[in-house]
């Protein structure tokens, strides 16, 4: 909106007489800026895995009465569990304002809460258990070449590792065969033994 204004000189000189009328004008002030009517929160992914090292990237979006984007606003973060890269961004022109979310070493839920203006949105990220460190297994006979006459035997030997490290004592081990017997089976499965580790090692005799 502009105003318009009219300014009248008058000479009372003795010389002369009349009046001149001059225009201005000046420009309205600013409108205010908009105010934030909504506040959403949302995160990307919504489940990680908790090993300390995972992140979700989470979102506060303000927008105004009529929907539209409001920039230029601080919105303010916490969590329940993990760690915030900040605890307060601001707005850009899509009216978003982000923060990552770093998991930690326990499972569970991390629910983040936005707040600006006086207005407070949440959302939730699922911290997932890591899974089990790679387990491996190798086995071994010795001799390999025995007699099939009832009485000769070989010992077998398993090596398990857990996470490159021996499992830990007393984790069962499944031997199976399909010729001849294991000493101390099951006499009804004869061809089947589950014994436990010691250091990472379980032995069963053929």
């Amino acid at each position: 909106t502009a105003y318009f204004y009219r300014i009248f000189v008058v000479d009372t000189g003795a010389l002369s007489s009349g009046s001149n009328e001059i225009s201005a004008t000046t420009a309205s002030p600013p409108p205010p800026p908009p105010s934030v009517a909504n506040l959403s929160v949302s995160a990307t992914p919504t489940s990680i895995v908790a090993d300390g090292a995972a992140n979700s990237t989470i979102t506060a979006t303000l927008t105004d009465v009529n929907n539209q984007p409001v920039a230029d606003h601080a919105v303010d973060f916490t969590t329940t569990a993990g760690t915030l890269s900040a605890a307060s961004a601001t707005s850009n022109a899509q009216g978003n304002a982000t923060v990552t979310l770093t998991s930690g070493t326990t499972a569970g839920t991390a629910n983040i809460i936005a707040t600006s203006s006086g207005l407070t949105g949440t959302c939730s990220v699922t911290l997932n258990a890591p899974p089990p460190p790679p387990a491996t297994v190798s086995v071994a006979v010795t001799p390999t070449l025995i007699t099939a006459d009832g009485v000769s035997t070989g010992t077998v030997t398993s090596n398990v590792t857990v996470g490159g490290q021996p499992a830990p004592d007393g984790t069962a081990v499944t031997f199976t065969t399909d010729w001849g017997n294991f000493q101390g089976a099951d006499p009804a499965t004869p061809q089947n033994l589950q014994p436990t580790t010691l250091n990472g090692v379980a032995t069963a005799v053929l």
